[in-house]
């Protein structure tokens, strides 16, 4: 661009002082922007990121009319926040593209040598609308300043974008689902509206009326990132000068997190070209499969510059790690494991996909990543990382994680996680509240088995009612009214025709999963049997005060743990029956005495079953 200045009767020197004043000062008008005012390969993001810098926070924090000012420029802050929101809404899909690939030729290597940070460029797409080629049509890319730059060559496609996106239902969500986004960023230190990039600027515009928060909740049930993007962000140590980061685009996906939560439930299989397939080990379908790393781009040759290494690493990091493509159409029907960890010497989910990934992160962050780290910055991690410890991480450090029966998994509510965890008998304290799930101890090197009380957040809370379904077979044999079968290992209601209630079915294999009957599970539920047990008050004040002083001594001694259990089941069925409480009950008076049959709940794991001396009279 050139600039006319005028002539100055001044000697030299001072005559190049001026000149230099002014060129450092100069800002061309509004009227006068063009993208060809621009003269690079980038004209179209230095031109947004001109654009945005125009925008001032004013009362009521929206910006100027620029487009009043010159109606000519075509990348203008509207179709900024048309871009933001198409994409947060899933409009707009984000494609990753490599410059240094041969598909770009010379050309695009000369573009990625101007701009180191640009050597990947985020193109975005329009998937509804068809381009000159037959593919989804190129509207749009990402820039480390800008965030977002338009094409110049659709001047006509804006309109209906437009209209799709103010008449959109769920915009509101996808406005909250951004500020929780921003949130992270500036929890994290890097968000600073005056220093920072003019992308933060123009986002904080974008949600104006959408008050800060620091939940997350959205960000971790009904997101599904997109990227990376490597975008500017303001360092934390020195006012003015910026770090990039490749950071994680949000999009509104109601239930994702929850969905990815069942992908857990499926074996990790690890394929070629760098992937990982998660499969459902009843039908051998493929529901999902996770990018686990790419290799140095084809052409580069490798260097012994330590900064090139370094370079190459990041970019790696940036290319895509961790994408993760999941069939939406898939349910899980059944929970035999849970394939997060290792299981039987077979590789699970932590080592085939988390592993690497951290290792990745690590590499691109010049620092050791840790699942701490990514629970504080999500935004930096794929879904393949980050729904994983956002969402199923023990609610305490006590809990472990807990194979569900295929009861629990067939029945669960939409919209809300399985649970992952349970506490362990011996992590319990008898007097202390009945957990929602218990997770008890199975045999050497398999998952423990979780009996699930209820689970889910306040509001969307599922009760299942497992442990008070246990609970419920003890007060039947206490009553005299069940037996157990040694020989099948199972509880049965003798007064029903022997149905079954509760068991480990033997085999001369070893044992399947412990299993609660569909008609234990009934019964439990059922108002005339919680009204029966609540009617014989006085032999239930007696099956209180027999379990209350249950549990109590060495936590890591198999036979204590089998009487927290049945403790737990005990007061779960106890309070169900008084209606979540059982303080009209006293736990004092005679405790009956052990009775000679027992209940096998696992390898040294007995639960003891008593007999109410009465009943036999």
């Amino acid at each position: 661009m050139r600039v006319l200045l005028p002539k100055i009767q001044k000697p030299a020197a001072e005559h190049v002082d001026v000149v230099a004043t002014l060129q450092e000062t100069w800002t061309p008008q509004p009227q006068h922007l063009r993208a060809k005012s621009f003269p690079t390969p980038f004209s179209q993001a230095e031109m947004m990121t001109h654009v945005l810098g125009m925008l001032k926070l004013e009362s009521g924090g929206r910006p100027e009319d620029i487009t009043r000012l010159n109606p000519d420029i075509q990348q203008s802050y509207e179709r900024w926040e048309l871009l933001l929101l198409g994409v947060a809404l899933g409009e707009l899909a984000i494609e990753t593209v490599d410059l240094r690939q041969p598909t770009f030729d010379n050309f695009g290597r000369m573009v990625a040598d101007l701009r180191d940070e640009c050597r990947f460029v985020s193109l975005i797409r329009d998937l509804r609308v068809a381009g000159p080629r037959g593919t989804a049509m190129l509207v749009a890319g990402t820039d480390p300043e800008c965030l977002f730059w338009c094409s110049a060559r659709v001047p006509t496609y804006w309109n209906a974008l437009k209209t799709r996106i103010s008449g959109h239902a769920f915009a509101p969500e996808a406005r909250q689902l951004l500020a929780e986004w921003r949130g992270v960023l500036q929890a994290n230190g890097a968000w600073n509206l005056e220093q920072g990039p003019v992308w933060q600027k123009a986002l904080h515009i974008a949600l104006d009326g959408v008050p800060p928060t620091s939940s997350t909740a959205k960000l971790a049930a009904d997101a599904r990132f997109v990227g990376p993007v490597y975008l500017e962000v303001p360092r934390k140590q020195e006012q003015g000068e910026v770090d990039y980061l490749a950071l994680y685009l949000p999009v509104l996906a109601r239930g994702w997190g929850f969905r990815f939560q069942d992908l857990l439930f499926l074996k990790p299989i690890e394929r070629g070209a760098g992937a990982v397939t998660l499969e459902d080990t009843t039908t051998q379908r493929v529901i999902a499969r996770v990018a686990k790393s790419v290799g140095a781009a084809r052409g580069d040759a490798p260097s012994s510059d330590p900064a090139s290494a370094v370079s190459s690493e990041r970019f790696e990091f940036l290319a895509g790690v961790g994408r993760l493509d999941v069939d939406e159409s898939a349910a899980v029907h059944h929970g035999q494991l849970h394939w997060l960890d290792d299981q039987n010497g077979q590789p699970g989910y932590r080592s085939l996909v988390v592993a690497p990934l951290l290792e990745a992160g690590a590499r691109s962050l010049r620092r050791a990543v840790t699942e701490a780290d990514v629970r504080a910055f999500p935004t930096l991690f794929p879904d393949a990382l980050r729904l994983v410890f956002s969402g199923g991480e023990a609610t305490s450090a006590d809990e472990v994680r807990v194979q569900l029966s295929r009861h629990v998994t067939a029945r669960r509510s939409a919209g809300v996680a399985l649970p992952q965890t349970g506490l362990p008998p011996k992590a319990w304290k008898p007097g202390q509240a009945v957990p929602n799930v218990v997770a008890i101890p199975a045999a050497k090197g398999a998952a423990a088995i979780g009996l699930v009380e209820r689970y889910g957040p306040e509001g969307r809370a599922q009760d299942v009612g497992e442990l008070r379904a246990l609970g419920l077979a003890m007060w039947l044999y206490y009553l005299g009214e069940c037996e157990v079968q040694s020989e099948r290992g199972l509880i049965v209601w003798s007064a029903d025709e022997g149905q079954e209630l509760f068991g480990r079915v033997r085999t001369a294999e070893g044992s399947t999963s412990l299993e609660l009957w569909p008609h234990g599970l009934r019964l439990a539920n059922e108002q005339s049997e919680r009204a029966r047990a609540k009617d014989k008050r006085a032999t239930l004040q007696r099956f209180l005060v027999t379990w209350a002083r249950k549990g109590e001594g060495d936590s890591d001694d198999p036979r204590v743990q089998g009487e927290r259990i049945g403790a737990m089941a005990a007061l779960a069925w106890i309070q169900h029956v008084m209606g979540g409480s059982d303080s009209e009950l006293r736990p004092f008076g005679p405790a009956t005495k052990r009775a000679p049959d027992a209940f096998a709940l696992g390898e040294g794991l007995v639960l003891p079953l008593f007999v109410d001396e009465y009943a036999r009279e």
